[in-house]
């Protein structure tokens, strides 16, 4: 059964895998408001078991009308402790008819004070027994359909999903991704979103890469969903992958779904810009904004690509037209090709013009000796801020998307000896070996990348639907 724990590094925990990530976390104020789900197959009663596969057949029953869940395992565990913390519901909210009655409250007959105060009561006791004893109130913050996929391929491509989710977890990210497919068979930008190319590719691949079968087995439960083929069936029906937008194309490059060749470039040359004065330099973005792309600019000018496994080259080939197979796409044409349920707003005439320039004049560039040179300085630059932010948040980082693209940046860079220069080697099966000089030597994760894993877990909530990612 799951259980929520609080300002806890894992090092107590009942799962091996929590127990041995924990040997890498660290904190300045013992984890205080951290909060972590972790499975323990001896918890609970037979009877709350019952409760908690109630509530998952309840929000897949409703999910196409209530996509929210209302937290119900968080409120279960803390509800079953009220008594003991002396926090027990004393005070009942007023009925509806008490404040709700339009002849009654107009604005010379208020809603009465004795209602009011009952009122607050009421939600004071229902909160109160919801804080956790650490002072903070543990919640749900999700709702985004492409933060979970970015993770599941970050982790695949560094050649670490097995070491940082266990078989529990892939579990509940399967049922996530199963309950919030859309009627049609595809997935939106969001939980409440129409269906998008950005969102079905996405949790397409992450289903596929959690161990769901092209038929739709779950190779944990063995149950067999329609999930995988509706998924497919849609991407089909709108001209396959080459539609995702620029993120989509960009996670789809980073696993070897894509080719770089059919991004529009994010060169990390914007980061030797002056800054002071220049309202154009990057580190002058929203800082969401600026901490996705730093990372990007990375991986874009290392064009770093995960190995070519056989399940890669198993989605070369569902997410593309069998009549385009994926070797005889013209990469370059597809640059600015976006689904018509993807497109918000067009692009400017003027960024396109830029764009298109940045892709003839960056391969003349980068075969000059010059622009190497400037490229391996660019990337250094860029790849020093994430180790800085990385650093200073604890690895946590400041959200759910670059903290998934800086693993991928640690990883990157210690295989390639750039900023960590402590002995990394890795076995040939996993991603990056190609560029280890050692390929034979026994697996090793690099130290960066240890402290990052244990952080992925601080990112995922269960509701009843599934784990997702905050």
């Amino acid at each position: 059964m799951w259980r929520l724990r609080c300002s806890t590094s894992g090092a107590t925990s009942a799962s091996p895998m929590v127990r041995a990530l924990s040997e890498d976390l660290f904190s300045l104020n013992h984890h205080v408001g951290r909060q972590t789900w972790e499975f323990d197959a001896n918890a609970g009663t037979f009877a709350e078991r019952e409760l908690v596969e109630q509530a998952r057949v309840y929000f897949a029953k409703h999910r196409f009308t209530q996509q929210h869940s209302s937290d119900e395992l968080l409120r279960r565990q803390y509800d079953s402790v009220r008594v003991l913390r002396g926090r027990q519901i004393t005070v009942s909210p007023p009925k509806k008819e008490a404040y709700d009655d339009d002849e009654a409250n107009t604005r010379n007959s208020p809603v009465p004070r004795n209602v009011v105060d009952q009122a607050m009561r009421a939600g004071v006791d229902f909160y109160q027994g919801l804080q956790d004893s650490d002072g903070h109130w543990p919640s749900d913050y999700g709702g985004p359909m492409f933060l979970l996929p970015g993770l599941v391929i970050s982790l695949y491509v560094i050649g670490e999903l097995d070491n940082a989710l266990d078989q529990h977890q892939k579990l509940e990210m399967r049922r996530y991704l199963r309950n919030h497919q859309n009627a049609d068979g595809g997935y939106g930008l969001h939980i409440e979103g129409h269906s998008t190319m950005f969102g079905t590719v996405l949790s397409y691949v992450a289903l596929r890469l959690l161990g769901v079968g092209l038929d739709g087995t779950d190779e944990t439960s063995f149950e067999n969903h329609d999930c995988v083929t509706r998924a497919k069936s849609w991407i089909a029906s709108r001209g396959g992958a080459v539609n995702a937008p620029s993120w989509g194309k960009f996670y789809l490059c980073v696993l070897g779904v894509y080719e770089w060749e059919g991004l529009n470039p994010i060169p990390p040359e914007a980061w030797l810009m002056p800054y002071r004065g220049n309202p154009l330099h990057p580190g002058r973005f929203w800082c969401h904004c600026r901490m996705v792309y730093l990372p990007m600019s990375y991986l874009y000018g290392k064009r770093a690509t995960g190995v070519c496994t056989a399940l890669v080259e198993e989605l070369r080939e569902e997410l593309y037209l069998p009549t385009q197979p994926y070797h005889t796409i013209d990469w370059d044409a597809t640059r600015n090709a976006c689904a018509t349920e993807d497109l918000y707003y067009p692009h400017p005439w003027l960024q396109d013009v830029l764009w298109w320039g940045l892709t003839k004049v960056e391969p003349l560039l980068m075969r000059t000796f010059l622009g190497g040179k400037i490229r391996k300085w660019a990337c250094a630059v860029a790849a020093k801020h994430v180790e800085y932010e990385d650093e200073n948040t604890r690895y946590v980082d400041i959200g759910p998307v670059n903290k998934a693209m800086n693993m991928l940046v640690a990883w990157h860079e210690a295989l390639e000896g750039l900023g960590e220069r402590e002995v990394v080697a890795a076995a040939i099966a996993t991603p990056f070996a190609k560029a280890v000089s050692t390929p034979s030597a026994s697996y090793v994760t690099p130290p960066r990348v240890a402290k990052h894993l244990p952080r992925v877990n601080d990112y995922l909530w269960l509701p009843g639907g599934g784990m997702k990612m905050q």
